[in-house]
């Protein structure tokens, strides 16, 4: 699997799990967890979607249409759960994060965005874990039990993170075949520049 594809299914990983989580356990979420949750999730996978679509989608107007789409949906999806105010505050925030994830990738050279996905899926990564405390207060309710148990803890979602950016560093360290060519809108823009000329 290249980097690409992992930081794909680090972020995928962060919505699925925050999808379940508060799904099975949305009669006992409290009112912080309905005003932050959905603005963790809609910022962390709008901002890593809008990055993966500014490099992986050949076009400005269809990578940030995407981005903004991605985060609209991961943010919505999980306010959704919880009411109209939590939905609205989870879609603006996703829209807002996949839009600027877009925007920023493209303000650095194409030989260092592997190093830019790393440091965004490490701030992600904290973030991801600070929005796990938050949930396990779910567990003081003394509903979580089993294999839920073991998903909504802290140390799992760390072992995780710590797992996915240390196999990213691995892949990243070596001839990643992904990273020989343009991809994305850093491809529309050579292609501009050789026609200019």
């Amino acid at each position: 699997m290249s980097s690409l594809g992992l930081a794909v299914v680090f972020y995928i990983f962060i919505l699925v799990w925050s999808f379940v989580i508060i799904l099975r356990f949305k009669a006992t979420v409290t009112e912080s967890i309905r005003m932050v949750s959905p603005m963790v999730v809609g910022m962390i996978v709008g901002f890593g979607g809008g990055t993966l679509s500014g490099l992986y989608i050949a076009g400005p107007i269809q990578s940030l249409v995407l981005g903004v789409l991605l985060g609209i949906f991961s943010g919505s999806i999980i306010g959704g759960l919880m009411g109209l105010g939590a939905f609205l505050n989870g879609a603006s925030s996703g829209m807002m994060a996949g839009l600027m994830g877009v925007m920023l990738i493209q303000m650095f050279p194409q030989s260092e965005w592997k190093d830019v996905l790393f440091f965004f899926m490490v701030v992600s990564g904290f973030l991801q874990f600070a929005h796990t405390l938050l949930l396990q207060r779910l567990s003081s309710e003394n509903v979580i039990e089993g294999t839920f148990k073991v998903l909504s803890s802290p140390l799992f979602m760390f072992l995780f993170i710590s797992t996915v950016l240390m196999v990213y560093v691995t892949v990243a360290n070596h001839n990643d075949p992904e990273q020989a060519k343009p991809l994305g809108l850093q491809k529309t823009i050579q292609n501009t520049n050789h026609t200019n000329h």
